[in-house]
């Protein structure tokens, strides 16, 4: 029952994370790649979760916040 933040880059939030996503809040990585959890090797670019800037996420949380507040 408490609201909970997720953040996912190559593993898939369905599989690992939050379940009840209607609940909490997802942010996760839109690269074409992701989920791969590695497989075939080795990332060659490791960006999922580093394109995931600090004011994105930080917007994506004041958003959810505020919408748990109305």
């Amino acid at each position: 029952g408490i609201p909970t933040v997720g953040i996912y880059g190559p593993t898939n939030f369905k599989i690992t994370g939050i379940y009840d996503v209607e609940n909490n809040l997802v942010i996760n990585s839109e690269k074409f790649c992701a989920p791969c959890y590695g497989y075939g090797g080795p990332c060659l670019n490791p960006t999922c979760l580093s394109d995931l800037k600090p004011n994105f996420v930080f917007g994506k949380i004041r958003d959810f916040v505020n919408r748990e507040l109305i």
